[in-house]
């Protein structure tokens, strides 16, 4: 019988899932102190994410050529 792997998850990927899962659970159960924390951790996440699919992306294009 064949094992499965766990897939790769970059930090950046996981700390976003983490963050949402948070600011669901805050939303779900009314914590407003875990709720803010939550969004700030989650846009600082998003914009992380971005940064680096951005940067991914150039690199990706300036190699192409």
């Amino acid at each position: 019988m064949a094992e499965m792997a766990l897939p790769k998850i970059s930090k950046g990927v996981l700390a976003y899932l983490i963050s949402i899962a948070a600011l669901g659970c805050a939303e779900y159960f009314k914590l407003e102190k875990l709720e803010w924390i939550a969004l700030v951790m989650s846009i600082i996440a998003s914009l992380s994410l971005v940064i680096t699919l951005a940067a991914y992306s150039y690199d990706y294009c300036k190699n192409k050529k």
